[in-house]
């Protein structure tokens, strides 16, 4: 352990072993020990108390291998002291050969804690004994790829700022619990303990939300509650370790396009690739740190999406491939995705079939499409949506104003919608919402319907191909217009989930050498089977000897 590099205060520290930085926190909840070391790093093992306990060198082994696999906070240095909880010396007896197995890693002294000997239960993990209290320790480490807007004190029931820079200044630290202890504080919660970034459109209390928009940022106040979806991750052990990057106000944007704030780095291929839609903060962020669990982001084009509870018990019926939205896309790329459908044939026992939905709504259109094409139909309905994009901005550009005097800054594509936006009146705002209704229903009359009803329908998400973030965007957002590809699931309330299915090789102008590109498909299933799907493609791709997991860094497998 080294000598402390930072202080934070006169009860926060940050020191380095081997080069790793760890931070040791103040909170109200540091455990009172009586006659303990001065300063030491320790590791607590717990005993379930049974009398007169022989702690062996292979239960030690056990538990110290246990440590170094699941907890990436624990270090063989935390073994300098070593604290067995829940039981009183007179009531263990530790074998000369667990001594022999603790000295390997610099162990100087061994101490035995019962539970009355403090005010609450001490839990497994790394700690550091400083003066008479058992103090927690975070790990700190860097936000290189610039993914997060504020990073978060992981402390149970609070969300407050870390305010922490790494140590050359470039980047922010977050902070990493211990697994050991996060995992424990909710013994009957299967995702305690999960590290999560959230995107920056989400409230938490008391922090600010931007939107990606530092005008936003500068108006409201530190939010007054969670949204109930984050609440209810933290009420199950779930760690908030950031807030994360988006493009501003969710609107398309490419990395030369964002203003306010530097777009996150993308980690795949050749590093200079854009990090892709709103979330992209959440996305850069998961592929590329492997202490990260779960990054949250969001796609609802802006519709209310209601909360399901749906008892989901009809199998699956039919395998549906759109051509219309394929038809945009590479036939290599196509012919990926039909290898990818062929192992869902397999699984599922169905035979994809092609459906255009263009042709079925020529041969059986709803009464009300007036002689219209579905995409001429819908492309009104579509160009409505601007209406909310710039109207749910009423409230800030009023603050703002009243606030600075004057209108604040709005990146050229968001202005771009919210011109149009200003064009659309609030009936045909209305009359828009009216034509989605009626695409809704004819879907599920005239496409979901039948043998089709209970349908996986296979989704292209983009024609790959480099999108340096150097370069100026030329190509159409979104690709098709009326409901695209991109929209249909949050039109129909449907889940939707991407599947990396294999790596698209091309030469990068900026390494000069073959790089690969990240592929993937979407699969929507029908509304209610969330689970369902994720547990049925987790399925199809280990029946099909395909990846379950993906890398972290350049490339996915």
């Amino acid at each position: 352990m080294s000598q402390p590099k930072e202080c934070l205060g006169s009860s926060e520290t940050i020191f380095t072993i081997d080069g790793f930085r760890y931070m040791i926190p103040s909170s109200d909840n540091e455990i009172e020990l009586a006659d303990s070391q001065n300063i030491s790093l320790v590791t607590v093992f717990a005993i379930s108390g049974s009398a007169k306990a022989i702690i062996t060198e292979e239960w030690v082994r056990e538990i110290v291998e246990s440590c170094k696999s699941t907890d990436d906070v624990f270090h063989e240095a935390f073994l300098a002291g070593v604290m067995f909880y829940g039981i009183r010396e007179d009531e263990a007896k530790i074998t000369d050969q667990a001594r022999m197995y603790l000295s390997n890693f610099g162990n100087k002294w061994i101490k035995y804690v019962s539970s009355a000997d403090t005010d609450r239960e001490v839990l497994p993990g790394p700690y550091v004994l400083l003066k008479n209290q058992l103090r927690d320790v975070w790990r700190l480490v860097d936000d290189v790829n610039r993914t997060c807007m504020v990073t978060l004190r992981p402390q149970p029931g609070v969300s407050k700022p870390l305010q922490l820079y790494s140590s050359d200044s470039q980047s922010l630290s977050i902070a990493l619990p211990s697994r050991l202890r996060s995992q424990q504080n909710s013994a009957n919660s299967t995702i305690a303990g999960w590290r999560v970034v959230v995107k920056d459109n989400i409230h938490m209390q008391g922090i600010k939300t931007s939107l990606g928009n530092r005008g936003f940022y500068d108006t409201y106040p530190p939010q007054p509650q969670t949204a109930d979806c984050i609440q209810r991750l933290m009420d199950l052990g779930v760690v908030i370790l950031g807030k994360a990057k988006m493009t501003s106000f969710a609107n398309w944007e490419e990395p030369v396009e964002y203003i306010d704030y530097q777009a996150p780095w993308n980690d795949r291929a050749d590093h200079y690739q854009s990090p892709g839609g709103s979330s992209s903060g959440s996305a850069s962020a998961i592929s590329a740190y492997n202490w990260l669990d779960i990054a949250i982001g969001t796609d609802s084009l802006g519709i209310s999406l209601d909360f399901l509870v749906v008892t989901w018990q009809n199998p699956i019926s039919a395998i549906i491939w759109p051509k219309d939205f394929w038809s945009i896309i590479d036939s290599d790329q196509c012919d990926l995705a039909l290898k990818f459908v062929k192992d869902m044939e397999s699984h599922l026992g169905l035979q994809y079939c092609e459906v255009s939905f263009d042709d079925i709504w020529k041969t059986e259109p709803p009464h009300e499409a007036s002689g219209l094409s579905l995409t001429e139909f819908m492309g009104q309905a579509t160009a409505a949506l601007a209406y909310d994009g710039y109207h749910n901005c009423d409230d800030f550009l009023d603050r703002y104003r009243r606030e600075f005097h004057h209108a604040p800054h709005i990146s050229l594509p968001t202005h771009k919608l919210w011109e149009e936006g200003q064009k659309v009146s609030k009936m045909k705002r209305d009359d828009g919402f009216n034509k989605i209704e009626i695409y809704v229903r004819w879907m599920r009359n005239k496409v979901l319907t039948g043998d089709r009803a209970n349908a996986f329908v296979v989704l292209p998400l983009e024609n790959m191909s480099p999108r340096y973030r150097d370069e100026i965007p030329n190509f159409k957002r979104p690709p098709q217009g009326g409901i695209n590809a991109l929209a249909l699931a949050p039109v129909l309330k449907a889940p939707v989930l991407a599947i990396p299915i294999n790596e698209i090789p091309y030469e990068s102008r900026i390494t000069e050498i073959t790089e690969t590109l990240p592929f993937a498909v979407a699969i929507m299933s029908p509304p209610g089977t969330d689970l369902m799907l994720m547990e049925t493609i987790h399925n199809i791709l280990k029946s099909a000897g395909r990846p379950t997991v993906v890398k972290t860094g350049k490339t996915m497998f």
